[in-house]
C-alpha cells in the first residue's frame, strides 16, 4: 500500500513541476498610446556628432596658443581641407558656417528678414573645406578663441589664418578643350594657345552674354565672353562678331579683342547660353568666385523668359557650391 501511495506522490509531483514550466500563450492583444507631446525646436543648433577625423596634412602650421593646423587637398571637393587641433574651443566668426563639417551655430533672422548663422565655439578637431576660390581670392579668415575671468566678463582672442598650401600644383597642366566653340576661342585667345585645367583657376569671374539689349539704344549687342582674372584685376573682352555696339564705356580695366570669331551675321548668333557651355564652365572653372549670364529677353514669350532666368540661376548657385561640408537650412533665402 505504501509503494502505492508514494508512487502517486510521485507522479503527482512530477506533473506539477512540468506544468509550471510551461508558459501559456498570451492571446489578449496590447495598444500603445502614441504620444502627442511636441518637441519645441531650439534656436541653438548643433549638427550630430561624427567620428573624428584623422590628422593628417600636407603642411602643417603652428599658430598662437597651442593652436596648430593640418593643411590638405581634396581634388574632390575642390576645396583646401584644413584640422585645427588646440586645447580650447575655436570658432570662425567671419568664415561660411557651411565650410565647417559638424558646425555648432544659432540661427538669427537680419534686418531684411532672412535667417543667418551664428557659429559658436567648437571643440577641437575641427575640419573646414575652404573652397578653392575662396582660397585663390586671398581670403584670409579669423581663428577665435574666448575667455571668461572671475567677473563673467568675455574676452576674444583673435589671430588671422591664411593657409599657404599650392592649390595649383594639385590641377593637371595638360592641354584641355571645352566643347563650347566660342568659349574655346576666347579661351585660346585669352592664354594665347594651348591652356589647362591649371590655368583656368586663374580666372575669378566669368560674363556670357548672347545678344542681349543695350538698355540706352536698345539695340542687340554683339556676343561676348568676358573674363576677370584675381591677379591682374582686369577684365578682358571676347567678341563672336566684329566689334560692334558692346553697350560698353572705354575703360583702362578693360582689355579688348575685337578678332571676330566667325563672319556669320549677328542674327544667327545663339541667343541663350548653349547648354555646352554651362557644362564646360561648371567642369573645369573651379576658381570662380562669380558667373554672370545674359541672353535676349523673349518678349513674345515671358514665361518661358522667366524659366530660363531659374535655370541660370539654378545653374550658378550649383556651379558656385560645388561642395559644402554642412548643409544649413535658412529660411529665407
Amino acid at each position: 500500500m505504501k509503494r502505492i501511495i508514494a508512487c502517486f506522490v510521485t507522479c503527482a509531483t512530477i506533473c506539477s513541476f512540468v506544468s509550471c514550466n510551461q508558459t501559456p500563450k498570451d492571446t489578449l492583444e496590447y495598444t500603445t498610446k502614441k504620444s502627442t507631446e511636441s518637441i519645441s525646436a531650439s534656436e541653438s543648433v548643433t549638427v550630430k556628432p561624427i567620428d573624428p577625423p584623422e590628422i593628417t596634412g600636407d603642411v602643417v602650421a603652428e599658430l598662437e596658443d597651442g593652436l596648430t593646423v593640418w593643411e590638405s587637398f581634396d581634388p574632390d571637393k575642390h576645396a583646401v581641407k584644413l584640422i585645427f587641433v588646440g586645447n580650447k574651443q575655436y570658432y570662425f566668426p567671419d568664415l561660411n558656417p557651411e565650410y565647417v563639417v559638424n558646425v555648432k551655430y544659432d540661427l538669427f533672422q537680419n534686418g531684411g528678414g532672412f535667417f543667418q548663422a551664428l557659429m559658436k565655439p567648437m571643440e577641437t578637431p575641427i575640419t573646414v573645406y575652404l573652397p578653392v576660390a575662396d582660397y585663390l581670392n586671398g581670403k584670409s579668415f579669423v581663428v577665435r578663441w574666448d575667455s571668461v575671468n572671475d567677473k563673467l566678463q568675455v574676452t576674444h582672442h583673435d589671430t588671422a589664418y591664411q593657409p599657404s598650401i599650392d592649390v595649383f600644383s594639385y590641377y593637371s597642366d595638360e592641354p584641355i578643350r571645352v566643347k563650347d566653340a566660342f568659349l574655346h576661342f576666347a579661351l585660346t585667345k585669352h592664354f594665347d594657345g594651348e591652356y589647362s585645367e591649371r590655368d583656368l583657376l586663374q580666372i575669378g569671374q566669368i560674363t556670357y552674354n548672347c545678344n542681349s539689349l543695350n538698355i540706352s539704344t536698345f539695340q542687340r549687342t554683339a556676343n561676348f565672353i568676358a573674363l576677370e582674372t584675381t591677379r591682374d584685376e582686369l577684365r578682358y573682352v571676347y567678341y563672336y562678331t566684329k566689334l560692334t555696339d558692346s553697350g560698353e564705356k572705354p575703360s583702362e580695366t578693360v582689355i579688348r579683342h575685337p578678332d571676330p570669331f566667325t563672319a556669320c551675321a549677328a542674327d544667327e548668333q545663339p541667343v541663350e547660353i548653349p547648354d555646352a557651355a554651362l557644362a564646360d564652365i561648371e567642369r573645369y572653372f573651379h576658381g570662380l568666385y562669380r558667373i554672370n549670364l545674359y541672353h535676349a529677353p523673349n518678349f513674345k514669350d515671358p514665361e518661358a523668359d522667366r524659366a530660363l532666368i531659374r535655370k541660370y540661376e539654378a545653374f550658378k548657385q550649383r556651379a558656385l557650391k560645388k561642395y559644402l561640408a554642412t548643409d544649413i537650412p535658412m529660411i529665407g533665402d
